[in-house]
């Protein structure tokens, strides 16, 4: 048993080597530390070739880092100075998953030798040439912003601006260029309606979906009003191009129905004098049979609909043209039944009958609660509308 417990030590320890040595040979450095370190981390005896492996990755690492800044320093850009920066955040990371290992001394004696690098004189430097550089760049795509209209760079002007808050808080005047490039950067959307229907439209559809929350369809740049704002330049407007706009009569129709029902009755066998039989110890004779039995009903079903068409078209101010159109129809119906018994029994009808019994006339719905029911259904419509073209 300890032989195979030794022999799966074994094979994993192998496994484990040899994953590392591919990582290594790979150049996947970063990866290859942190499977080393976590491996010996809490071990008192640990593995020669760990110990070593770990000692060439860090090494390689840290060339491979240095001639990387080598090559930064060489451009003639202020662009390099963020990538020096986390070039020696990274340095500064790896010594940092190092250093509790220290000294670094395997089971056999070798002790692995680590060459640190001081990170704090060369990573201030290039942090501070890169919130310059920072600073100065986001000022740039403001202006190019104001000037061209270009959401994108008021984006980008805010994306630089908050790498630098990142690197250094309340740095000169980041937050008050934030808010204004949030405010270039922010695409503005305007609702409005329009009545192509030849009728007038009641005031209650159009005052229920101008009071419809958009807060969740509101995002970091887009921003939408159902009710327009003088002091905003708007980007697009979805208008709601009512064409169509009908409702029925109210109807009410009636007819006969009937409801047959089939049951079985045991009835006292009797002679032809009316005698009821009896067998030879005296019991009672029953005889079975199956009767029908129809009720009759009057069935009266109440209607009225409400039908709203038209188009939602989402228009670009800046283009002048219509980007995506969609057709809208909502029908809502208004159905109540409701019944009388004219010949019959109620305890023999089927059970949707006797509901329709219990059932009421109901008033007829205004053409207003109609359209107010309609508001409702068009209010998702138009979410819908807008999530699928955002």
């Amino acid at each position: 048993m300890k032989n195979v417990i030794l022999l799966i030590s074994s094979i994993i320890l192998f496994l484990a080597c040899n994953s590392t040595r591919k990582m290594i040979e790979k150049g996947d450095y970063e990866r290859a530390i942190i499977a080393l370190v976590k491996k010996m981390t809490g071990k008192k005896n640990k593995n020669t070739e760990d110990v070593k492996n770990l000692e060439l990755v860090f090494q390689k690492a840290q060339i491979k880092d240095i001639d990387t800044e080598k090559e930064l320093m060489a451009l003639n850009s202020e662009s390099k100075w963020e990538k020096i920066y986390t070039l020696y955040q990274g340095i500064e990371n790896r010594q940092n998953k190092i250093k509790p290992l220290l000294p670094l001394i395997s089971k056999e004696n070798y002790q692995a030798r680590f060459e640190f690098i001081n990170t704090l004189e060369r990573r201030t430097e290039s942090r501070e040439k890169t919130i310059e550089y920072l600073y100065k760049a986001s000022k740039q795509l403001l202006e190019n912003a104001k000037d061209s209209k270009n959401k994108y760079d008021a984006r980008r002007s805010h994306d630089f601006l908050n790498r630098i808050e990142e690197m250094s808080t309340n740095y000169r005047d980041v937050r008050q260029l934030k808010t204004v490039a949030h405010e270039l950067g922010t695409e503005r959307i305007y609702f409005s309606m329009k009545n192509n229907t030849s009728k007038i439209i009641p005031l209650a559809l159009e005052e229920e979906l101008l009071n419809m929350s958009v807060t969740d369809l509101n995002s970091n740049w887009k921003k939408y009003d159902m009710r327009r704002n003088q002091n905003v330049d708007y980007d697009s407007y979805i208008i709601m191009n009512l064409q169509n706009l009908e409702f029925s009569p109210e109807r009410e129709k009636s007819r006969l129905i009937s409801d047959r029902d089939e049951k079985i009755i045991r009835e006292e066998k009797k002679d032809s004098r009316g005698k009821t039989l009896k067998d030879s110890s005296g019991n009672i004779i029953y005889t079975e049979k199956n009767i029908i039995l129809i009720s009759e009903i009057e069935e009266t079903v109440q209607s009225k609909s409400a039908i709203i068409g038209g188009k939602l078209d989402w228009y670009n101010v800046k283009t002048k043209n219509t980007d995506n159109s969609e057709p809208i129809n909502v029908e809502i119906n208004f159905v109540n039944k409701h019944g009388r018994l004219i010949k019959g029994d109620i305890d023999n009808l089927k059970k949707e009958n006797k509901e329709m019994l219990r059932g009421r006339p109901l008033p007829f719905p205004s053409n207003e609660t109609m359209t107010l029911d309609a508001a409702d259904r068009l209010k998702e419509i138009i979410k819908d509308f807008i999530r699928s073209k955002s």
